[in-house]
């Protein structure tokens, strides 16, 4: 089992054991729906040394907006759209990676020198494997993507979503809003911890 610690908040860190999708998401209160019902995320690290990131959205799901399927394919823009997202740093560094996951299987991955500065595409060591189950009350989507070294390292990530309601009406959700307005690149929005892999001998 990996140790995930999630920052409660104040000057002191609160370390809790995971499991995969048990964290909540909340919507920013600026942009408000009455969709969902309820929004866990989580990530875990898998056998290949990459992160495998799962998305659970509960509620009147035929009123979400789902971009149609097209082949797996790098597309910029994608978070104009329903799209799931993550946001990692190394521990105390200014850069930072950003991974969109459509649920028409089309992704994007991102590096910034420090806040919204420096954007590069960068390409994973293969495209990211992206699956979907869409029932009538529930959404899941699961993503697994390899950033080289990068991952190996301990990580601070932030989990959101921008979906996207029939009437094209956006909302934002994440594990912490840390500003007035909608931004999940801001890292007081980082704050789930996830350790480096342990060493096997």
């Amino acid at each position: 089992m990996f140790l995930i610690q999630l920052t409660l908040g104040g000057p002191t860190s609160t370390i809790i054991q995971h499991n995969m999708s048990d964290l909540p998401l909340t919507r920013h209160p600026s942009l408000p729906t009455d969709m969902i019902e309820r929004f866990t995320a989580g990530v875990e690290r898998d056998m290949q040394g990459g992160l495998r990131f799962r998305y659970v959205v509960e509620g009147p799901i035929d009123r979400i907006a789902l971009p149609v399927r097209v082949a797996s394919r790098q597309t910029d823009d994608l978070w104009h759209h329903t799209c799931f997202e993550a946001f990692m740093t190394a521990e105390d560094h200014p850069a930072y990676l950003e991974c969109n996951f459509s649920p028409s299987t089309a992704w994007a991955t991102y590096s910034f020198s420090r806040f919204r500065t420096g954007m590069t595409t960068i390409v994973p060591l293969a495209p990211p494997h992206i699956t979907l189950k869409v029932e009538h009350d529930r959404l899941v989507l699961e993503a697994r993507v390899h950033l080289g070294d990068f991952t190996a390292r301990s990580l601070r990530i932030g989990l959101t979503t921008v979906i996207e309601d029939k009437a094209g009406k956006l909302s934002y959700w994440a594990l912490r809003h840390p500003l007035a307005k909608p931004e999940f690149h801001h890292r007081g929005g980082f704050i789930l911890r996830l350790a480096a892999p342990s060493v096997r001998i």
